[in-house]
Formats: C-alpha cells, structure tokens, sequence
C-alpha cells in the first residue's frame, strides 16, 4: 500500500504531534509505503521513521502549481467548501496544496489511500486530494477538532472512515452530525511498549522516602500545571517529602516558573522544558520515577484531553499514574483499577491522591495493572494493524 498521510505540522512543530510516531512506524513496519504531507512547516524537520518520507508541496509553494494547472473539479470543490462558511478563508487556503499535491501524483504511482489527522483543515485537505485524484481518503479525530464544525456532514459522507481516539470524541460528533453519519470508528492511539530496566525500590529502601514525581506536556491552559505546582505547595506544608520534573515549553512556562518561585518550591519542582519522547522513556524505564500525574482540565467548549499519548507512554513504563477525570482520561485510567482520578481544577485532590500512593502496595498494585491495561488495549503495533484493515476494507 502506498499512504498519503497528513498532519497539522509534524515532522516540524517541535514536540507537536510527536504522538504520531509510533502509528507511523508501526505502519512502515507493517509494508506501507508512507509520505507526509505537513500543513505547516515552522522550524526544524524531526526525524522520520524508516520508510516514511516527506513531500516536497508546501502551501506557501503551491499558489504557482494552482494557476498553472487549473485543475478541473476545483469549482465543484470550492462549492463544497461554502458549506461551512466559518471556516470557509482556512478550507480554501488548502485547495492550491491539494492541486499542487494532485498534479505531482499524476506523474507518480496513485496512492492507495489518503489519511488525514483532525477533522479540521488537514481533512479538508484530504477531501480535496481525494476528489482531484480518486484516491479515498480516511480521517482520525482527536478532541476539540470535533467542535468546531468544518464540513463535518461532507467529510462522513466521502471519507471511509472517521476514526475516533475516544468514545466521548464520536458521542461529541454524533450529536452534531447524527447517529448513522458515516462509518464512524472507535480506535485509540497506541504507543509502544516500554520495558522498565530496574522497577524503583519501595520508599523507605535504597533511595529514602522521597516520592518522585514526573509531568509531561505543553505548558497550555488545558494541561493544568499550575494545578500540581499548588498541590506541591500543599504537600510542602504537609510535610510530604516529594520532588516533581515538569517536562514541557509553551505560553505557560515564565507563569509556572514565577509560580514555582512565588511558592518557593525550587528545590520541590524543577522545569526541565522540552524532551525527546525517546529520553523520557528512558527515564521511565531506569526507574527515576515513581508516579507521572496529569492535571488536565476541561476549559469547556470542547478544549479538553483526548486520551494523552503521555498518559500511556509512562503507564506502559510501569508508572503509577494520577489523573484528571476529563475528556477521554477515564478510558485510560480507571480509578482505583488503572490508577487513581481526581475532579480537575483541584489542587487538594490532587495532593490527596499523590499521598496515596507513598503506599507502597497500592502504588505497585496500580502501576502493574496500567501497564498490563495500556499494552493490551493501545499497544501501537496492534492499533496499526487494526487501522490498515480499516484502510484496505
């Protein structure tokens, strides 16, 4: 099979989407022959798995391509476009790509199929290419992109799927647009399996008491960072004895750091900015850590959690995990079975649930049925595989 697959931005965006990698490697491992088509293309490229490549088109490349091939059937997509009028300046800003995308293929060999990543403009990318060439087209929805109206009837009509990452994502959209819209899939993002080298020693053995927590993320209004830093505060006064890595850049960072002075919780909390997934899960895996936490929060209007790739990737290293119940974490992470939730926006739930697990046995226990829970039901090789079946029919 040869796939198109498109993305908001990776390979470039820095840490953004890096959430795809696994998907990607495991269907390169799989025999699909796989190109990358980036809407945006910001900063320095990140390296691509082995067999996946990089198109060449870009938009701000692709006007040119457009006037000089007039492509027939582009008026019958503009007309398709005005359906979601809102978003109709951004949909149409993709069409000179997909022409430009449409017009290389007609020299190459066609593409088996076309997967697009987000319900948004990526999609309607999609959409295009797939009207320009024949090719059909697929699409994954994550979170918010399921709120934002963007062609949403159009899109479940012609696509061959649309794969949801969690339940509460395909409810979100069958509200809008109905029950029987599609073929609408239910299918996790995976992550690979991460073999810890060493597991941690119980408190009290070895290293002292100390708890060692560890976060990762964007530092964006959604995750709820300042949530934990305040729960660190608590726990100070409660003379807990716990240390927290904040892993992660964005808007946030100078207010988390000025929080984390303003409590005088320097010596508690350390920002360590952004990391490659890869080092991270080395980290997990020599057993640096004792508990990963995700304070997300639901700001409303559908600005919340899917299911966080970074929530998997540290319950498959055998990290006992504290949770926020919003977005699809539930699905991830079941309280008490899974790993313990708290109401989000809470930093005293937070801090209860974190002294927890200074409990050896409930931490060990929790821990080892998230591991066993994430690579049974998000294992990457499994979910590429199910997702390939979807393409091929």
């Amino acid at each position: 099979m040869r796939l198109l697959y498109i993305t908001a931005s990776y390979p470039f965006g820095g840490s953004a989407e890096s959430f795809l990698e696994p998907e990607l490697a495991e269907l390169a491992a799989l025999g699909v022959r796989i190109d990358v088509l980036p809407m945006r293309r910001t900063g320095v490229a990140r390296a691509l798995p082995p067999g996946v490549t990089l198109r060449a088109e870009s938009l701000a490349g692709s006007v040119r391509t457009t006037l000089r091939h007039r492509a027939r059937g582009t008026g019958a997509l503009l007309r398709v476009l005005r359906q979601s009028p809102r978003v109709l300046a951004r949909n149409s800003v993709v069409i000179p790509l997909a022409v430009a995308v449409a017009a290389s293929i007609a020299d190459e060999e066609p593409y088996d199929h076309i997967h697009a990543h987000w319900l948004s403009h990526t999609s309607t990318c999609a959409l295009a290419i797939s009207h320009l060439t024949g090719s059909p087209f697929s699409i994954t929805a994550h979170r918010w992109d399921v709120y934002v109206e963007n062609l949403f009837h159009a899109k479940a009509e012609r696509a061959v799927f649309i794969r949801f990452i969690a339940r509460a994502c395909r409810a979100a959209f069958e509200e809008r647009v109905g029950e029987g819209a599609g073929r609408l899939v239910d299918l996790h993002m995976g992550v690979e399996s991460s073999e810890r080298v060493d597991g941690p020693p119980p408190l009290g053995q070895e290293r002292g008491t100390t708890l060692r927590l560890v976060t990762a993320g964007s530092l964006l209004p959604v995750k709820g960072q300042r949530h934990l830093v305040e729960a660190m505060s608590l726990l100070r006064d409660r003379g807990f004895d716990t240390t927290l890595d904040l892993y992660g850049d964005g808007p946030l960072a100078p207010e988390l750091a000025a929080q984390v002075s303003d409590l005088a919780l320097a010596d508690r909390v350390t920002m360590h900015g952004v990391r490659p997934r890869s080092e991270l899960a080395t980290t997990y895996a020599a057993g640096q850590y004792d508990v990963f936490v995700m304070p997300s929060v639901d700001l409303g209007g559908g600005v919340h959690e899917g299911v966080p790739v970074s929530v998997m990737e540290a319950m498959s290293a055998g990290l006992a995990v504290v949770a926020t119940e919003t977005g699809g974490i539930p699905e991830l992470v079941v309280d008490g079975v899974t790993g313990l939730l708290v109401p989000d926006k809470s930093a005293a739930a937070l801090a209860d649930a974190i002294q927890r697990l200074s409990d050896d046995e409930l931490r060990s226990t929790l821990a080892a049925a998230g591991t066993r829970h994430v690579r049974t039901e998000f294992d990457a090789a499994t979910v590429a595989a199910q997702l390939l079946a979807l393409m091929q029919g």
